[in-house]
Order: C-alpha cells, then sequence, then structure tokens
C-alpha cells in the first residue's frame, strides 16, 4: 500500500472515531426541541437544579419550594452528597427528584471514556444513596456528552436530561432579567438553574428567578413538574 493511501486510511479511520465519539453532539439541538414541544404540547414548568446539594441554597430552595408546594430536579454532584448528606436525603423526603450529575462533574470532551464511564457510574450510585430511584435521569456536565456515555448510560436505562432555558445564573456577568422566564410566554420549558453555594448575589439570583418563575406559572396555568413527570403518561380521565 503507498504512503498515499495509507495517510487518507488513518485520516479517514480519525475522522470515523472523531464522529463517533462527538455524534451525540448533533443530536443534541433536536433532542432539546423535542423536549420544548413536550413541554408546551404538557404546559409545564420543570424546575432543575445542577452541581448541588449547597447547604445553604439548597435549604432555601426547599423551603420556598415548599411555600408554592412545588416539585423540582436536582442534578446532584456525587461528590457533594456525602459532605451534605443530611441536605440530600430530605430532597427526596420532600417529594423531588434526584438525578445524576457525574460524580466529579467531568468535561465529556476532555476526558477519556473509561474515566468517563467511572464518573458516570459512581455518580449514579451517589444519586441513589439519596433515596432516588431507578430511571435515574441524567444530566452531563457542562451540557456535553460523547457517545460511549451515551451508551452506557442506555445500557444502565438512565434517561438524559437537557434544558430548553438556562437561567444565566453561571453567565460571567448575571443577567438583569433571566433568560428563563422566557419560557412563561412560550407555554413551558425545562429551566437550568444551579444550587452551589455561590457568592451572595449569585445566590440571591437563584431564588429571584426560582420565585419569578413559580409566580410566573401559577399565572399562566402551567403544572410545575419533576423531569421524569414529563415522561410518565397522564389519564386525563381519571377522577
Amino acid at each position: 500500500m503507498d504512503p498515499v493511501t495509507t495517510t487518507l486510511g488513518a485520516a479517514g479511520l480519525a475522522l470515523s472515531a472523531a464522529a463517533s465519539y462527538l455524534s451525540p453532539a448533533a443530536w443534541k439541538p433536536l433532542s432539546i426541541r423535542q423536549l420544548g414541544a413536550r413541554c408546551r404540547s404538557q404546559r409545564v414548568l420543570v424546575l432543575t437544579y445542577d452541581d448541588g446539594p449547597g447547604p445553604a441554597v439548597t435549604t432555601a430552595l426547599l423551603d420556598l419550594l415548599r411555600e408554592f408546594d412545588a416539585p423540582a430536579t436536582f442534578f446532584v454532584s456525587g461528590e457533594r452528597v456525602p459532605l451534605h448528606r443530611d441536605v440530600a436525603t430530605k430532597l427526596v423526603r420532600q417529594g423531588h427528584e434526584v438525578g445524576c450529575h457525574g460524580y466529579h462533574h467531568l468535561h465529556a470532551w476532555k476526558n477519556w471514556p473509561g474515566p468517563l464511564r467511572d464518573d458516570f457510574a459512581r455518580g449514579c450510585a451517589a444519586a441513589v444513596t439519596c433515596g432516588a430511584s431507578d430511571p435515574i435521569s441524567f444530566r452531563p456536565p457542562f451540557g456535553k456528552l460523547v457517545f460511549p456515555t451515551w451508551l452506557y448510560s442506555r445500557h444502565r436505562g438512565t434517561r438524559l436530561a437537557w434544558w430548553t432555558h438556562d437561567s444565566g445564573d453561571s453567565f460571567a456577568e448575571l443577567p438583569a432579567r433571566s433568560p428563563a422566564l422566557d419560557l412563561l410566554d412560550e407555554g413551558g420549558g425545562v429551566a437550568l438553574l444551579h444550587d452551589l453555594d455561590r457568592s451572595a448575589p449569585r445566590n440571591e439570583f437563584v431564588l429571584e428567578t426560582t420565585r419569578a418563575l413559580l409566580e410566573g406559572a401559577r399565572e399562566k396555568g402551567l403544572r410545575v413538574v419533576r423531569f421524569r413527570d414529563l415522561f410518565e403518561a397522564r389519564d386525563d380521565a381519571s377522577p
């Protein structure tokens, strides 16, 4: 085989491997569009929180959610669970969903499949210790997913959990108004927020945005549900 053919063959294999490794990135926009359509058809608001639990913010959120009698979904970082076990287990006891956000919050595009698989498995195990039940929802850290992790999550029966509207609480500069509030006028969606303890302004932004979303949902007639509730059949004819 001549050198040119060998080089082209190697390049083709590399491109094929890269495509299969990064292919979930191509599916993500379609998945998010489908998720938004599902929310709008059911007229629901789904509040989701990543990176916690944080003892101060998560506890304050639980009080706020109880005030509105509203459920939410918390995608916990596994390494934080043993640090704040009392707060983590309270999530499920109060009727909220606990999902997996990995254990060490690894960036999927910057790590090899083996460590990613192990981090995913440990993250799911940590969620289970909080009282989570299968099927556990999985939100990829940084919103990045690669084929090996997707395949492993499928094998486990884990549901991927994207979002439709970012609250902006992790932007370099906090917005004057959260972009997530747009979902109220659009008829529903999944809001992304974070419940790890950070600076006072960011903590307050999360709480204020949550309250505004809950008040807006009440005014617009949107139901507030957990992420997994989106995929459970509803029998509207039942008494």
